[in-house]
């Protein structure tokens, strides 16, 4: 494999070759369509795996065999194939990934909802995914969806922006009864990385070991390796009775590992990487049965913390438990979705907590959609959320959604179909837990940098309208062009003690996504995706450039049928971004476009 970094313009990248996009080859697409089901209980919009021309949201998927053609090692590398999620590296080995123009130098704006196998993996202290400490290895991932636009309406206060649901597979999913594989690679950013996977399947019943290993070790060689994990899971799948679908399935496990992340600059304070070990156990148990999801899970993140600079350090002791209930129904002949649930997350340290103890937060929610199929090729999808939060208050979150599937290609032998979509919808984001409360010193100054439990939720009103289309049944299109209006997003600002959040800051975005995938024979598959995003200032109209204007893929992959051999060339472009200071807004200086060229 091959990773270079070239400053050439966006134009070379559309000369370039990559992988495949969504649908592999016209024969093989509907197969794919109906072999790739959504998780049991998950929204109607994850459901695109099954028909993509009904959808009523923009969403992209990347199967396990494209995730290993895609020759990344990390999970991070992989989403920037998607048009739209921009990744950008913030510290040694923490990524920030976010959506449609918001990938600030503070993670805690990104907005973006982060599953796994249906368990919420939103870091509630630091207010975002910590993308890199996720106990996944790629190689047993089956599918990654994501959700561009706000899922708040359905998944709540985390999902403002969008949504990516990893789908690892169950251990029902494997053909044999007994299975074991290992699996090694090593390259970008100096990295080596290993799992081991044990299956064992019976009638009905399924037993899924796993262990693996991340290393990097390219960024900070003066304090060791800047990302060392461990981790392991155990995973059992019960059927309930003859249906795939009426199931128990069980998973517990646990990671130790070493990290970086990153604290943005506050006016003098400069920007500061901490170095942070951490143990994180976890367990899930999911039941579904006959339209009924009811899933409860447990996470708990033990870490200490060591700046490189002016802060002190830190330990914090974190538990986040969900319980969270679903049911799909028929009411006159239309589908219908309505769900409950309870999450609670508390948290503590050693000396920085403001109040001396241990703080919480309970979050707790009812939300119902539906759809209508009017006049037929017209489908309606309604939906509502009421969140109420045990600080910052209660809120409503509404959306409305149309598809017109002008020619649907379900049946057809050359799977052309063609189909418009417009939606309207309201994402919101509560704060963390350490915007709340969490007090840091810096120069050895208690209180410079404070908590503020006044502080309301960020809120998105999105409006965005699409199309898609196999026009033949070997080239696919999708295009989407997007506007979002946000208000009262966190910044800090000078307070009496030092720095604290404040809601203020008026913003708004547009843009536009397009993805264009051909067949050009049996065996390569071409594609190529662009995103145009505008941020800006609604009071001052300035354009904010923590997000880059352009974003481009493009390549081609060759999938001899039955050879066992994937051969793939990708390309990547994304522009320049520009960094600012998290107090004052005064610009901090710009990082170059550049474009990445991977091989396998």
């Amino acid at each position: 494999m091959t990773d270079l970094r070239y400053p050439w313009a966006t134009l070379l990248l559309w000369i370039a070759s990559s992988i495949a996009g969504p649908q592999a080859s016209a024969q093989e697409s509907k197969q794919e369509f109906r072999k790739l089901k959504p998780p049991p209980g998950i929204s109607p919009e994850l459901r695109i795996s099954v028909d993509p021309s009904r959808s009523s949201a923009t969403v992209s998927v990347i199967t396990g065999q494209e995730l290993e053609s895609l020759g990344v090692r990390f999970l991070t590398d992989a989403l920037r194939v998607v048009p739209g999620l921009e990744v950008a590296r913030m510290s040694a080995s923490e990524s920030g990934v976010a959506l449609r123009g918001y990938n600030d130098d503070a993670s805690s704006t990104q907005g973006i909802l982060g599953l796994v196998d249906g368990r919420q993996v939103n870091h509630e202290f630091f207010g975002a995914v910590v993308w890199e400490t996720l106990p996944v290895s790629l190689q047993e991932i089956d599918r990654i969806e994501v959700i561009r636009g706000p899922g708040s309406f359905v998944h709540g206060p985390n999902a403002m922006h969008g949504l990516v649901n990893i789908v690892t597979r169950s251990p029902l999913d494997y053909p044999k009864e007994d299975e074991v594989f290992l699996s090694a690679h090593a390259g970008t950013y100096g990295s080596n990385v290993e799992s081991f996977t044990f299956v064992h399947r019976e009638e009905g019943a399924g037993l899924k070991v796993k262990a693996g290993h991340d290393d990097l070790s390219e960024f900070t060689p003066h304090r060791g390796n800047a990302k060392d994990k461990m981790f392991a899971e155990a995973r059992l799948a019960l059927k309930l009775d003859e249906k795939d679908s009426n199931l128990v399935d069980l998973s517990a496990g646990g990671s130790s590992q070493k990290f970086t992340t990153l604290i943005p600059p506050f006016n003098i304070v400069p920007t500061a990487e901490f170095a942070v070990e951490a143990d994180e156990p976890f367990a899930r148990a999911t039941v579904t049965y006959e339209g009924l999801r009811a899933l409860v899970s447990w996470t708990r993140f033990d870490g200490t913390a060591v700046p490189d600079q002016v802060f002190a350090g830190f330990d914090i002791l974190l538990d986040t438990a969900d319980v969270d209930l679903q049911y799909t129904m028929k009411v006159l002949d239309q589908e219908v979705t309505a769900g409950t649930g309870y999450r609670r997350s508390s948290f503590e340290t050693d000396d920085e907590d403001v109040a001396g103890g241990r703080h919480s937060t309970g979050l707790d929610w009812f939300f119902i959609q539906g759809r209508l199929t009017f006049l037929d090729p017209v489908e309606i999808t309604g939906g509502v959320r009421v969140d109420d939060h045990s600080v910052v208050g209660t809120h409503v979150s509404p959306r409305l959604a149309a598809v017109w599937t002008l020619d649907p290609f379900d049946g057809k032998e050359d799977l052309t179909g063609h189909s418009l979509r417009a939606t309207a919808g309201y994402g919101f984001r509560y704060p963390s837990l350490r915007e709340l409360w969490f007090d840091m010193s810096v120069f050895g100054l208690p209180s410079a940098i404070t908590g503020n439990e006044d502080l309301h939720a960020e809120r998105l009103r999105s409006f965005e309208v699409g199309y898609w289309g196999r026009p033949l049944s070997w080239l696919q299109l999708e295009t989407s062009v997007y506007y979002n209006r946000i208000d009262g997003l966190i910044h800090y600002a000078p307070a009496a003690t030092g720095f604290r959040p404040e809601n203020g800051d008026k913003e708004a975005a547009y843009g536009s996504e397009s993805q264009v995938d051909l067949q050009v024979a049996q065996d390569v598959t071409t594609f190529a995706n662009y995103a145009y995003e505008v941020r800006f200032d609604r009071e001052t109209h300035d354009r904010i450039h923590a997000g880059p204007l352009h974003k481009a893929n493009a390549g081609v992959r060759v999938t001899p049928k039955d050879s066992g051999f994937t051969g793939m060339l990708w390309a990547h472009y994304f522009d320049d971004i520009g960094t600012t200071d998290a107090s004052t807004g005064a610009s901090l200086g710009t990082v170059d476009g550049y474009a990445l060229s991977r091989s396998l």
